[in-house]
Order: C-alpha cells, then sequence, then structure tokens
C-alpha cells in the first residue's frame, strides 16, 4: 500500500465522518423543530378547547336564561287561555296585562367552533370522536337558530297577529273587527289564535331545551378531552 492510497483513505474516512456529523445536525435539527412545533401545536389546541369550554358555557347559561325568560311570557298566554272558561268574564284591566308578548332570543357562541372547522385547525386535535363532535356543534347550531327564526316568522307572529287584532291591542280602535279584551273571550277566532300561540311558544321552547342538552353534551365532551 503505497502513500497516496493511505491519504486517500484517510481523507475518505474524514468525509464520511463530516457527512454523518452534518447529516445527524440536520436529523437533530429536524426533530428539535417537530419537537418546538408540536409543542406550539399542542398549546394552541389547548387554547382552541379552553375557549371553546368557555362559549359553551356562556351558551348553555344564555339558552337557560332565554328559556326562563320565555315560559314566562308563555304562562301569562297559557292564564289568558284559561279566562275563556271563566263566568263572567274578568274585567278589561285584568286580561290586558296578559295580552303583553316579551320574547328573549338565545345567541349560541359558534365562533371558536367556526374557527377550528374553516381554518383547518382541527386537525391540531387528536381526538377525533371530538373532532366530529366539534363539526356536528357547528352544524347544528346553525340549523337551530335558521329553525327558530323560522318558528317566529311563520307561526308566532301570525298567532300573536290573530291575538293582537281581536283585542285591538296596541292598536284600540283602528282595527275593523277589534272589540274590548272581554268581550273577546266569547270570540272562536281569538280562541283559537290564543291556543295556536300557546303551542308556537311551546315548540319554541321545546327547540330552546333540546338546543341547551345539547350544548351540554358537546360541552362535556370538551372537558373530558381538556382533562
Amino acid at each position: 500500500m503505497n502513500v497516496l492510497e493511505i491519504d486517500w483513505r484517510k481523507k475518505l474516512g474524514w468525509f464520511a465522518a463530516e457527512l454523518l456529523i452534518v447529516v445527524s445536525g440536520v436529523l437533530i435539527a429536524l426533530a428539535l423543530n417537530a419537537w418546538v412545533q408540536g409543542l406550539a401545536e399542542s398549546k394552541k389546541a389547548a387554547e382552541y378547547l379552553t375557549q371553546f369550554a368557555a362559549d359553551l358555557e356562556e351558551t348553555e347559561r344564555d339558552l337557560t336564561e332565554v328559556i326562563q325568560y320565555n315560559a314566562a311570557s308563555a304562562a301569562r298566554i297559557d292564564t289568558l287561555l284559561s279566562l275563556f272558561e271563566v263566568s263572567p268574564p274578568p274585567e278589561d284591566f285584568q286580561i290586558e296585562p296578559l295580552l303583553g308578548l316579551l320574547l328573549d332570543t338565545p345567541r349560541p357562541l359558534t365562533g371558536t367552533g367556526r374557527a377550528l372547522v374553516e381554518t383547518g385547525d382541527l386537525r391540531l386535535l387528536s381526538n377525533d370522536s371530538l373532532k366530529a363532535v366539534i363539526v356536528k356543534y357547528v352544524d347544528v347550531s346553525q340549523a337551530y337558530q335558521e329553525e327558530r327564526r323560522r318558528m317566529l316568522f311563520e307561526w308566532i307572529s301570525p298567532a300573536y297577529h290573530v291575538v293582537k287584532s281581536q283585542t285591538g291591542y296596541f292598536a284600540r280602535g283602528t282595527h275593523p273587527h277589534a272589540v274590548s279584551p272581554s268581550s273577546a273571550l266569547g270570540d272562536p277566532e281569538f280562541y283559537m289564535g290564543v291556543q295556536q300561540l300557546i303551542g308556537a311558544l311551546n315548540n319554541l321552547m321545546w327547540a330552546d331545551g333540546v338546543m341547551r342538552d345539547h350544548v351540554i353534551q358537546v360541552k362535556d365532551a370538551v372537558l373530558r378531552e381538556g382533562n
């Protein structure tokens, strides 16, 4: 073996060693970068879930308050229906407070859920079942709000219009068929309008209750994942 061959082998060994160092460094850097990125994504996922859980908590509280508030209005209309069986009929001043209908509207918070779905950040979550729960919540919330608006405009508003028009409520003397509230208690159309209104209000509160139950289920799923 001559000197040139020995020198060539030494240089090849040095090159292999340097290449190994470089490759190892690249691999270590990639692994470190992946680790750091994984930590960042885990932190971001945890922040998403924390905010989402807070949104659900607020939505549950809002729905509960709306249900209670609207139940009080429904109870007044229900009392009005019972007066049809009272003889002699009550005085106008006893009936008029029952004719007012004030309804509150819930506002489900869906911003965090939508952000997870629409930005693709849903991939940050490791639990596939939780991903499906979040996607369903966003869809259910949208469908619920659309159905609730439909119920208000197609069921409640027309029925309440009959109740108001038959008694001249809010427009005393301006409706051609308006009579005093006590006289309206003998009107079949007024009776039917009150019945329809009660049915529509019960359906509305049922929908609110179903939505609240769904929110509670989603919140429980998120809290389990967070723990």
